[in-house]
Protein backbone atom coordinates (compact mmCIF):
# COMPACT_ATOMS: atom_id res chain seq x y z
CA UNK A 1 0.00 0.00 0.00
CA UNK A 2 1.34 3.47 -0.87
CA UNK A 3 2.37 5.78 1.97
CA UNK A 4 0.30 8.59 0.45
CA UNK A 5 -3.11 8.38 -1.21
CA UNK A 6 -4.43 11.21 -3.37
CA UNK A 7 -8.18 11.63 -3.56
CA UNK A 8 -9.89 14.30 -5.65
CA UNK A 9 -13.49 15.27 -4.91
CA UNK A 10 -15.11 16.86 -7.96
CA UNK A 11 -17.88 19.19 -6.80
CA UNK A 12 -18.01 20.68 -3.31
CA UNK A 13 -21.74 20.85 -2.78
CA UNK A 14 -23.48 19.16 0.14
CA UNK A 15 -22.45 15.64 -0.92
CA UNK A 16 -18.86 16.60 -1.70
CA UNK A 17 -18.48 18.40 1.64
CA UNK A 18 -19.94 15.49 3.57
CA UNK A 19 -17.67 13.02 1.78
CA UNK A 20 -14.64 15.22 2.50
CA UNK A 21 -15.46 15.43 6.20
CA UNK A 22 -16.01 11.68 6.39
CA UNK A 23 -12.65 10.98 4.73
CA UNK A 24 -10.92 13.00 7.44
CA UNK A 25 -12.49 10.69 10.04
CA UNK A 26 -11.82 7.48 8.13
CA UNK A 27 -8.68 5.41 8.01
CA UNK A 28 -7.67 5.42 4.34
CA UNK A 29 -4.55 3.43 5.15
CA UNK A 30 -2.10 6.18 4.18
CA UNK A 31 -1.41 9.88 4.48
CA UNK A 32 -4.18 11.68 2.65
CA UNK A 33 -3.68 14.32 -0.02
CA UNK A 34 -7.19 15.67 -0.54
CA UNK A 35 -7.80 17.74 -3.67
CA UNK A 36 -11.08 19.63 -4.08
CA UNK A 37 -12.01 20.47 -7.66
CA UNK A 38 -14.72 23.13 -7.82
CA UNK A 39 -14.33 26.50 -9.52
CA UNK A 40 -17.72 27.93 -8.50
CA UNK A 41 -17.44 31.18 -6.57
CA UNK A 42 -20.27 30.03 -4.28
CA UNK A 43 -18.04 27.43 -2.57
CA UNK A 44 -15.24 29.80 -1.52
CA UNK A 45 -16.59 30.10 2.01
CA UNK A 46 -17.06 26.35 2.33
CA UNK A 47 -13.50 25.71 1.18
CA UNK A 48 -12.14 28.21 3.69
CA UNK A 49 -14.24 26.73 6.49
CA UNK A 50 -13.20 23.19 5.60
CA UNK A 51 -9.52 24.13 5.38
CA UNK A 52 -9.64 25.65 8.85
CA UNK A 53 -11.27 22.51 10.24
CA UNK A 54 -8.18 20.46 9.33
CA UNK A 55 -6.47 21.77 12.46
CA UNK A 56 -9.02 19.87 14.54
CA UNK A 57 -8.20 16.51 12.90
CA UNK A 58 -5.06 14.61 13.80
CA UNK A 59 -4.80 12.99 10.38
CA UNK A 60 -1.93 14.75 8.66
CA UNK A 61 -4.23 15.43 5.71
CA UNK A 62 -2.89 17.96 3.23
CA UNK A 63 -5.55 19.96 1.40
CA UNK A 64 -5.27 21.17 -2.19
CA UNK A 65 -7.75 23.32 -4.11
CA UNK A 66 -8.27 22.93 -7.87
CA UNK A 67 -4.91 21.26 -8.42
CA UNK A 68 -5.12 19.92 -11.96
CA UNK A 69 -1.93 17.88 -11.71
CA UNK A 70 -3.23 16.06 -8.64
CA UNK A 71 -6.53 15.52 -10.45
CA UNK A 72 -4.67 13.73 -13.26
CA UNK A 73 -2.61 11.62 -10.86
CA UNK A 74 -5.30 10.85 -8.26
CA UNK A 75 -5.58 7.35 -6.86
CA UNK A 76 -9.32 7.87 -6.43
CA UNK A 77 -11.67 10.50 -7.89
CA UNK A 78 -15.11 10.99 -6.38
CA UNK A 79 -17.41 12.68 -8.90
CA UNK A 80 -20.13 14.67 -7.11
CA UNK A 81 -20.55 17.57 -9.54
CA UNK A 82 -23.86 18.04 -11.28
CA UNK A 83 -27.24 19.69 -11.45
CA UNK A 84 -29.49 18.75 -8.55
CA UNK A 85 -32.66 16.76 -9.22
CA UNK A 86 -35.72 18.95 -8.52
CA UNK A 87 -38.06 17.80 -5.75
CA UNK A 88 -40.67 15.41 -7.11
CA UNK A 89 -38.83 14.84 -10.38
CA UNK A 90 -37.15 11.75 -11.78
CA UNK A 91 -33.37 11.54 -11.50
CA UNK A 92 -33.38 11.18 -15.28
CA UNK A 93 -34.30 14.83 -15.86
CA UNK A 94 -30.74 15.98 -15.14
CA UNK A 95 -29.20 13.54 -17.61
CA UNK A 96 -28.22 15.89 -20.44
CA UNK A 97 -26.87 18.68 -18.22
CA UNK A 98 -24.83 16.31 -16.08
CA UNK A 99 -23.44 14.39 -19.05
CA UNK A 100 -22.24 17.71 -20.46
CA UNK A 101 -20.55 18.45 -17.12
CA UNK A 102 -18.82 15.05 -17.40
CA UNK A 103 -17.60 15.86 -20.86
CA UNK A 104 -16.16 19.20 -19.77
CA UNK A 105 -14.36 17.68 -16.78
CA UNK A 106 -13.10 14.32 -18.02
CA UNK A 107 -12.67 14.47 -21.81
CA UNK A 108 -9.53 16.65 -21.89
CA UNK A 109 -7.53 14.82 -19.21
CA UNK A 110 -5.26 11.80 -19.33
CA UNK A 111 -5.41 10.01 -16.00
CA UNK A 112 -2.97 7.79 -14.18
CA UNK A 113 -3.38 4.23 -15.42
CA UNK A 114 -4.73 2.85 -12.13
CA UNK A 115 -7.02 5.75 -11.14
CA UNK A 116 -10.41 4.66 -9.81
CA UNK A 117 -13.47 6.91 -10.21
CA UNK A 118 -16.51 6.68 -7.94
CA UNK A 119 -19.57 8.39 -9.42
CA UNK A 120 -22.23 9.92 -7.17
CA UNK A 121 -23.96 12.38 -9.54
CA UNK A 122 -27.42 11.49 -10.87
CA UNK A 123 -28.74 9.79 -12.86
CA UNK A 124 -25.86 7.72 -11.55
CA UNK A 125 -26.04 4.88 -14.08
CA UNK A 126 -25.97 7.19 -17.10
CA UNK A 127 -23.33 9.45 -15.53
CA UNK A 128 -21.14 6.45 -14.64
CA UNK A 129 -21.23 5.42 -18.30
CA UNK A 130 -20.43 8.99 -19.39
CA UNK A 131 -17.45 9.23 -17.02
CA UNK A 132 -16.20 5.87 -18.29
CA UNK A 133 -16.60 7.04 -21.89
CA UNK A 134 -14.91 10.43 -21.46
CA UNK A 135 -12.19 9.43 -19.00
CA UNK A 136 -10.77 6.68 -21.19
CA UNK A 137 -10.19 4.48 -18.15
CA UNK A 138 -11.08 0.76 -18.14
CA UNK A 139 -14.63 -0.06 -17.07
CA UNK A 140 -13.49 -1.94 -13.96
CA UNK A 141 -12.01 1.32 -12.63
CA UNK A 142 -15.15 3.46 -13.10
CA UNK A 143 -18.26 2.68 -11.07
CA UNK A 144 -21.16 4.48 -9.47
CA UNK A 145 -22.73 4.32 -6.02
CA UNK A 146 -25.80 2.93 -7.80
CA UNK A 147 -28.19 0.87 -5.70
CA UNK A 148 -25.79 0.61 -2.76
CA UNK A 149 -27.72 3.50 -1.19
CA UNK A 150 -31.09 1.92 -2.13
CA UNK A 151 -30.05 -1.35 -0.52
CA UNK A 152 -29.10 0.49 2.68
CA UNK A 153 -32.45 2.29 2.68
CA UNK A 154 -34.33 -0.97 2.16
CA UNK A 155 -32.43 -2.55 5.05
CA UNK A 156 -33.36 0.40 7.25
CA UNK A 157 -37.08 0.01 6.53
CA UNK A 158 -36.97 -3.81 6.66
CA UNK A 159 -35.32 -3.67 10.08
CA UNK A 160 -38.12 -1.44 11.35
CA UNK A 161 -40.72 -3.87 10.01
CA UNK A 162 -39.08 -7.24 10.71
CA UNK A 163 -37.16 -6.58 13.90
CA UNK A 164 -33.91 -7.96 15.29
CA UNK A 165 -34.10 -11.36 13.55
CA UNK A 166 -33.78 -9.76 10.12
CA UNK A 167 -30.41 -10.23 8.43
CA UNK A 168 -29.57 -6.78 7.09
CA UNK A 169 -28.15 -8.14 3.85
CA UNK A 170 -30.94 -7.27 1.40
CA UNK A 171 -29.77 -6.26 -2.04
CA UNK A 172 -31.50 -4.10 -4.64
CA UNK A 173 -30.12 -4.05 -8.17
CA UNK A 174 -30.98 -2.56 -11.56
CA UNK A 175 -31.40 1.20 -11.80
CA UNK A 176 -30.88 3.66 -8.99
CA UNK A 177 -34.30 5.06 -9.75
CA UNK A 178 -37.41 3.88 -11.50
CA UNK A 179 -36.29 0.40 -12.56
CA UNK A 180 -35.00 -0.89 -9.23
CA UNK A 181 -35.22 -4.63 -8.52
CA UNK A 182 -35.45 -6.40 -5.15
CA UNK A 183 -33.42 -9.63 -5.09
CA UNK A 184 -35.05 -12.24 -2.88
CA UNK A 185 -32.03 -14.55 -2.47
CA UNK A 186 -29.94 -12.14 -0.42
CA UNK A 187 -31.81 -11.95 2.88
CA UNK A 188 -33.98 -14.03 5.22
CA UNK A 189 -37.26 -12.13 4.95
CA UNK A 190 -39.09 -15.01 3.28
CA UNK A 191 -38.15 -17.24 6.24
CA UNK A 192 -39.29 -14.66 8.78
CA UNK A 193 -42.61 -14.25 6.98
CA UNK A 194 -43.46 -17.72 5.58
CA UNK A 195 -47.06 -16.69 4.82
CA UNK A 196 -47.00 -15.39 1.27
CA UNK A 197 -49.43 -12.52 1.85
CA UNK A 198 -47.48 -11.20 4.83
CA UNK A 199 -44.19 -11.47 2.93
CA UNK A 200 -45.65 -9.70 -0.11
CA UNK A 201 -47.06 -6.87 2.02
CA UNK A 202 -43.73 -6.44 3.77
CA UNK A 203 -41.84 -6.22 0.50
CA UNK A 204 -44.31 -3.76 -0.99
CA UNK A 205 -44.11 -1.56 2.09
CA UNK A 206 -40.33 -1.57 2.23
CA UNK A 207 -39.95 -0.98 -1.51
CA UNK A 208 -42.42 1.91 -1.48
CA UNK A 209 -40.62 3.48 1.47
CA UNK A 210 -37.26 2.98 -0.23
CA UNK A 211 -38.41 4.59 -3.47
CA UNK A 212 -40.04 7.49 -1.61
CA UNK A 213 -37.07 8.08 0.69
CA UNK A 214 -35.18 10.42 -1.63
CA UNK A 215 -38.26 12.59 -2.21
CA UNK A 216 -39.02 12.75 1.51
CA UNK A 217 -35.46 13.87 2.19
CA UNK A 218 -35.59 16.51 -0.54
CA UNK A 219 -38.68 18.13 0.93
CA UNK A 220 -36.63 19.69 3.71
CA UNK A 221 -32.97 18.96 2.94
CA UNK A 222 -32.77 19.43 -0.83
CA UNK A 223 -30.81 16.21 -1.48
CA UNK A 224 -29.51 13.05 0.15
CA UNK A 225 -25.95 13.32 1.38
CA UNK A 226 -25.26 11.65 4.73
CA UNK A 227 -26.05 8.05 3.76
CA UNK A 228 -24.61 8.34 0.26
CA UNK A 229 -21.42 9.87 1.66
CA UNK A 230 -21.09 6.90 4.00
CA UNK A 231 -21.55 4.57 1.03
CA UNK A 232 -18.72 6.40 -0.75
CA UNK A 233 -16.58 6.01 2.35
CA UNK A 234 -17.26 2.28 2.35
CA UNK A 235 -16.20 2.00 -1.30
CA UNK A 236 -13.00 3.98 -0.64
CA UNK A 237 -12.21 1.70 2.31
CA UNK A 238 -12.78 -1.41 0.19
CA UNK A 239 -10.39 -0.08 -2.46
CA UNK A 240 -7.66 1.09 -0.10
CA UNK A 241 -7.71 -1.98 2.11
CA UNK A 242 -8.37 -4.43 -0.73
CA UNK A 243 -11.24 -5.99 1.23
CA UNK A 244 -12.84 -7.70 -1.78
CA UNK A 245 -16.21 -6.83 -0.27
CA UNK A 246 -19.29 -7.54 -2.39
CA UNK A 247 -21.25 -4.32 -2.95
CA UNK A 248 -24.13 -3.50 -5.34
CA UNK A 249 -22.66 -0.80 -7.59
CA UNK A 250 -23.39 0.74 -10.97
CA UNK A 251 -20.95 -1.07 -13.27
CA UNK A 252 -20.74 -2.08 -16.89
CA UNK A 253 -22.74 -5.26 -17.35
CA UNK A 254 -20.64 -8.38 -17.94
CA UNK A 255 -20.42 -9.32 -21.59
CA UNK A 256 -22.24 -12.60 -20.95
CA UNK A 257 -25.40 -10.71 -19.95
CA UNK A 258 -25.05 -8.12 -22.72
CA UNK A 259 -24.90 -10.92 -25.28
CA UNK A 260 -27.69 -12.92 -23.66
CA UNK A 261 -29.97 -9.88 -23.56
CA UNK A 262 -28.86 -8.66 -27.03
CA UNK A 263 -28.14 -5.17 -25.74
CA UNK A 264 -25.70 -4.39 -28.58
CA UNK A 265 -23.89 -1.80 -26.44
CA UNK A 266 -22.24 -1.46 -23.04
CA UNK A 267 -24.70 -0.64 -20.27
CA UNK A 268 -24.06 0.54 -16.75
CA UNK A 269 -26.44 -0.62 -14.04
CA UNK A 270 -26.17 -1.97 -10.52
CA UNK A 271 -24.89 -5.49 -10.02
CA UNK A 272 -23.20 -7.14 -7.02
CA UNK A 273 -19.43 -6.87 -7.53
CA UNK A 274 -16.34 -7.65 -5.51
CA UNK A 275 -14.31 -4.46 -4.87
CA UNK A 276 -10.61 -4.18 -4.10
CA UNK A 277 -7.44 -2.26 -4.87
CA UNK A 278 -7.79 -2.68 -8.64
CA UNK A 279 -11.46 -1.65 -8.63
CA UNK A 280 -14.05 -4.19 -9.73
CA UNK A 281 -12.35 -7.55 -9.23
CA UNK A 282 -15.16 -9.98 -9.93
CA UNK A 283 -18.85 -10.36 -10.76
CA UNK A 284 -20.06 -13.07 -8.37
CA UNK A 285 -22.67 -15.39 -9.82
CA UNK A 286 -26.05 -13.70 -9.51
CA UNK A 287 -28.87 -15.50 -7.74
CA UNK A 288 -32.24 -14.47 -9.19
CA UNK A 289 -35.70 -15.85 -9.85
CA UNK A 290 -37.17 -15.87 -13.35
CA UNK A 291 -39.23 -12.77 -12.50
CA UNK A 292 -36.18 -10.95 -11.15
CA UNK A 293 -34.14 -11.83 -14.25
CA UNK A 294 -36.93 -10.39 -16.39
CA UNK A 295 -37.01 -7.16 -14.35
CA UNK A 296 -33.24 -6.80 -14.56
CA UNK A 297 -33.38 -7.24 -18.32
CA UNK A 298 -36.06 -4.53 -18.60
CA UNK A 299 -33.93 -2.23 -16.43
CA UNK A 300 -30.94 -2.82 -18.69
CA UNK A 301 -32.95 -1.85 -21.78
CA UNK A 302 -34.26 1.30 -20.12
CA UNK A 303 -30.77 2.33 -19.02
CA UNK A 304 -29.30 1.58 -22.43
CA UNK A 305 -31.59 4.22 -23.88
CA UNK A 306 -30.39 6.80 -21.30
CA UNK A 307 -26.68 6.32 -21.93
CA UNK A 308 -24.38 7.74 -24.56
Amino acid sequence: MHSTVTITIVGFGHVGRTVALLLLQQNVGAKLHLNILDFEDTVRGSLLDFGQSLFLFDTGCELFINNQQLFKTSDIIIHCAGTSVPAGASRRVTRNANIEICRSIFSQTTFKADTKIIVVSNPVDAISHAVYYYSGLPAHQVFGVGTYIDSIRFRYFATKQAGANYQATSMLLGEHGEAIVYMSAYDNLSNLFPQHDAYTRLLETCMQETIRAAQEIKKTQGASYYAVAKCVGGIVFAIQHDTKKIIPLSVVLPSSLSVKWQLESEVYMSMPVKIGRRGVLQYPELQATAVEWDRLKKAAYQLRDLQL
